[in-house]
Formats: C-alpha cells, sequence, structure tokens
C-alpha cells in the first residue's frame, strides 16, 4: 500500500496495518529491553486501576526503555503521520509499554474521554470531527494460531456513536513482529489473549491542534496518576528524537496546571 492509501484507510476505517515497519534487529533490542525491565516487579505502574498489571503508563520516558522510544522515528509511521495530518504532526505525551497486558480486553477507546473537562474554552470536545489523534499499536512477539490475533477492532466506530455502531463483530487484526497497527484513538478496539510472554507497546501521535493538545494534557494526567508521580517530565532521550524530525510536543505549563484542576479527578481511573 501507497502512503496514501494508508492514510486513506485511517480516515475511512479508522485503521492501517504497516507491514515490516520495523527491523528484525530492533524488535529483538526491544523486546529484550522491556523483558529486563521488568523483572524488576517495583517498575510496574503501581498506580493503575487494576492491580498486578505489567505495565509501565508513559514508558518512553523512563530509564530502561529509551530503546522503545526509538520507534517514533519509524519512517514509515513518520510519512503515514504527516499524509494524515496535513504534515502537522504532534507528539500527544501518550504511551505505554507492558507484557501480558489484561486490562483491556473490551471494547474500548483511548482517547482520554473521561478526563476531559466538562467545559473548555470554545467548548473543545473529544467529539469534534478536529480530534485526529492516532494511536500506534506495536508487538513485538509472535502469537499463535491457538491465541488468535493479537488485536481486534470496530472498523468505522471512530466516526459513530456507540450504540450506532453497525459492525456487531469484532474484526480480527493480525500483526507480526516488526508491523505498526494505527488507529483512531476513538476507534473500538481491544486486545487478544496469548499462551505465552507477549510484549508490546501503544502510543500516539495526533495532528498539531488544540484537541491534540487536550489529548496530551489528559493522557498526562493519568499517567502521573498511575506512576504515583507530582509532574510529568518529558524525557530529553525522546525529545531530541522529536525535534529531529520536527514534530511539536510542547504544552504552555500555565495551561496544563489549570486542566489538572479542572479535568475529573482519577478516584475509579
Amino acid at each position: 500500500m501507497t502512503i496514501q492509501e494508508h492514510a486513506k484507510d485511517l480516515k475511512e476505517y479508522g485503521i492501517t496495518v504497516l507491514e515490516s515497519a520495523l527491523s528484525d534487529e530492533y524488535v529483538k533490542r526491544c523486546t529484550e529491553d522491556i523483558f529486563n525491565y521488568f523483572r524488576d516487579k517495583d517498575n510496574v505502574s503501581k498506580g493503575y486501576r487494576t492491580s498486578g498489571q505489567t505495565i509501565k503508563s508513559d514508558g518512553f520516558n523512563y530509564p530502561g526503555l529509551e530503546t522503545c522510544a526509538e520507534v517514533v522515528e519509524a519512517q514509515k509511521v513518520i510519512d503515514v503521520m504527516r499524509e494524515v495530518t496535513n504534515d502537522s504532526v504532534r507528539w500527544v505525551h501518550h504511551s505505554d509499554v507492558h507484557i501480558n497486558f489484561s486490562g483491556a480486553k473490551q471494547f474500548h477507546t483511548d482517547e482520554q474521554a473521561r478526563l476531559w473537562p466538562t467545559t473548555t474554552p470554545n467548548n473543545i470536545s473529544y467529539k469534534d470531527k478536529e480530534f485526529e489523534v492516532y494511536r500506534i499499536a506495536t508487538y513485538l512477539t509472535e502469537h499463535t494460531e491457538e491465541d488468535g490475533a493479537p488485536f481486534f477492532v470496530k472498523p468505522k466506530s471512530h466516526t459513530s456513536s456507540y450504540t450506532g455502531i453497525s459492525y456487531p463483530d469484532a474484526y480480527a487484526v493480525d500483526a507480526k513482529p516488526g508491523d505498526i497497527v494505527m488507529f483512531h484513538a476513538r476507534l473500538r478496539h481491544h486486545g487478544g489473549n496469548s499462551k505465552g510472554d507477549r510484549a508490546a507497546m501503544f502510543w500516539a501521535f495526533g495532528e498539531d491542534n488544540v484537541h491534540s493538545i487536550y489529548h496530551s494534557m489528559a493522557a498526562i494526567k493519568r499517567q502521573i496518576n498511575q506512576n504515583l508521580k507530582d509532574e510529568y517530565v518529558l524525557s530529553k532521550t525522546l525529545s531530541d528524537k522529536l525535534d529531529k524530525h520536527n514534530i511539536s510536543y510542547e504544552i504552555d505549563p500555565d495551561r496544563l496546571e489549570q486542566f489538572m484542576e479542572i479535568s475529573p479527578t482519577l478516584d475509579s481511573y
């Protein structure tokens, strides 16, 4: 598929798969680093709502997972994101790294809706058509026929209400190590199952607009809570990569502080 065809599928169906977007060498190196990182049980996100999850929210910013951050430089992803955002790409500070994550087995979306304030300037909402944030699922280990597909979606559900979806059955997305699954953050999706240990990364880009900034602030608030931190810190390792590719990421500190105060609480998140 061409870059333009991938972008068209993202707009129409809410999903596309970039096959062999990552080298075998990178996949192997990244997988090893993830398993090494989680050998220390203290490295998990201890504030995650479901205990016992081997997950690191905001993982790309943590020492020991620097290899994961290299994936943002995957040229195929950058090309598609530039095409789908009219060459105006923003990093939305939304990443997680995990092994055998069992917390996302029911259909859900990733637009961080529960953390958007009820009232925003100019009535900005994640439901607006200008909300163009895309998540990137990166599976690093093989899945067997017995396991089934690693990812399931409801195509086009990013354009309709949950009750109005005309796709009663899930569509299985087959992704091999080195493939990248890109999908709209509003698309209904859930993860598959695996008998063995499966490492994966989820991260996100968006069009550089106010909607992506709100998504960023919501993701930051959730990740701070899940990691039991007081503040969010963007690593220089990651910011250098974003600067290299002219990808926006800065957020006004005063605006972020105000968002933290007016957005919903995280008691049940």
